[in-house]
């Protein structure tokens, strides 16, 4: 266990990018606060960007200076990312995740992690099609 808590407290710790459309009070949007809150108590660097100003959220995260609203543009989640030096980019839900795997197009050396909430969507033909050519570059895909 020794050789993990030195490595979360390394330097060279992976900056972590979360992504999600809004920060409503959802399940998904609950679930990246808790996510960004543990692991930046355990001293990673994590942030978290939004494409919407809806954030009632956002008063739970334990550092509010870590979120980022983008006004839904994929060139700002871009700017964004290259200005963090962003290592792993996670998506959370349809929209965020097909953002987060076009905008890691566009940056070096960045994992994606994409996270499915919900098996319950009636998705359109069009985002699952936008969907399915999109994400071809996502890593991992957790569901819950």
């Amino acid at each position: 266990m020794q050789p993990v808590a030195a490595e979360l407290n390394a330097p060279q710790v992976a900056r972590i990018l979360l992504v999600i459309g809004d920060l409503g009070f959802g399940g998904a949007e609950r679930g990246v606060i808790t996510l960004v809150n543990g692991l930046v108590k355990r001293g990673l660097d994590v942030h978290v960007a939004t494409f919407s100003g809806l954030v009632p959220l956002a008063s739970e995260l334990v550092e509010p200076s870590r979120l980022h609203v983008l006004r839904g543009s994929v060139l700002a989640l871009i700017h964004l990312a290259r200005t963090l030096q962003t290592r792993v980019m996670h998506g959370f839900l349809l929209d965020a995740e097909i953002l987060v795997c076009l905008a890691a197009w566009a940056c070096k050396d960045v994992v994606v992690l994409g996270s499915e909430r919900s098996s319950r969507h009636h998705y359109r033909l069009w985002q699952r099609l936008l969907y399915r050519l999109s994400t071809q570059n996502m890593q991992l895909c957790i569901a819950n």
